[in-house]
């Protein structure tokens, strides 16, 4: 079994084989290869970009002190990557070779700064429950709704609650085509099983129809029978988001913005009672400090081609006046 890059697309993939950023591991499953994070180079020991980690472990001790200020419960969620945690469906020869570049790089110096009980890294808790739930989706890069389940009930009794979304969601089967297989072009859709809150009666707004990327993505959520009415600023990347729906079991109303940096704007203008920060692990390769984040608020605002939908823009007005403008 050897690892090859192909350039034309073979009739079969075979294990090992790499087709436009997809790495085919053992029984069908697939990888996010390198792409603008090099995944698999940093996971097999390449560097981290200078000052990354002085700067992870600066933002969190200022994002910490911020959020305390404000008497506001914090943490940081590290989402591992999928190949640090299922090993077993890597080709073989990665086998061995594949270990977590927040351990080699992050962990030690997190631990060192005190800041061990809010930036959290649950790889072992991960590989303990794979055997007996399912934690990944076999064709995407993300985990499947059993493994956010778990994420979200370990946020939220970082934060300083006890709940249990699963308990509070009902599990639908869909047909599922995940990113990988989309971007291999292999169009494989399988059944996964889904959660969603069992009331069925939470509302999601997105404006990432109107956006030409990922960039300046904003979800609002907002479940009238979650089990608490706190309200929840959520920062991160697809990750992140891909909790909100077993996150909403618990908060009432959230407020999700895609950003690698911290939002401090929306302490005011939202009023949450809690603050999630997260990233997946590959984006750990280089970490600017957050004096460089803009507003994710503002970041869209003006652009011609931007023009997000009545209701989502409903949403976000009613939800940023909850401060100073409560009839709203």
């Amino acid at each position: 079994m050897n690892i090859q890059q192909l350039d034309v697309r073979p009739e079969t993939f075979a294990p090992g084989d790499i087709y436009k950023n997809v790495l085919f591991g053992t029984d069908g499953w697939k990888f996010l290869w390198n792409g603008g994070q090099r995944q698999f180079d940093h996971l097999m020991g390449a560097p981290v970009t200078s000052g990354s980690v002085e700067n992870f472990v600066s933002s969190l001790k200022s994002r910490r002190t911020i959020c305390a200020e404000r008497r506001l419960p914090y943490m940081h969620m590290v989402f591992p990557s999928k190949p640090v945690v299922m090993t077993e469906y890597l080709p073989e020869p990665l086998s061995g070779k594949v270990h977590s570049l927040f351990g080699r790089h992050y962990r030690s110096a997190v631990e060192h700064a005190g800041l061990g009980d809010i930036c959290l890294y649950p790889e072992e808790m991960l590989k303990a429950e794979k055997s007996s739930k399912q934690i990944f989706m076999p064709h995407d890069t993300h985990m499947a709704a059993t493994g956010c389940a778990m994420f979200s009930e370990l946020m939220i009794r970082t934060l300083g609650w006890t709940h249990d979304p699963q308990a509070n969601m009902d599990t639908v089967k869909k047909h599922w085509l995940g990113d990988l297989a989309i971007m291999a072009g292999t169009n494989e859709s399988v059944e996964e099983d889904f959660l969603r809150p069992n009331s069925r009666c939470a509302q999601l707004w997105n404006n990432r129809p109107s956006l030409t990327g990922n960039t300046g993505n904003i979800m609002i959520m907002h479940h009238p029978h979650a089990a608490s009415s706190k309200r929840l600023l959520a920062i991160g990347d697809s990750f992140m988001a891909r909790n909100l729906a077993s996150l909403s079991t618990f908060f009432r109303d959230i407020l999700y913005v895609r950003s690698p940096g911290f939002q401090p704007d929306l302490l005011d203008l939202f009023a949450p009672d809690a603050v999630i920060t997260g990233n997946a692990e590959r984006y750990l390769c280089r970490v600017a400090p957050d004096t460089e984040a803009e507003s994710v608020l503002l970041y869209s605002y003006g652009l011609s081609n931007y023009s997000p939908a009545p209701d989502f823009t409903a949403a976000l007005r009613a939800q940023l006046a909850y401060t100073h403008i409560p009839q709203v």
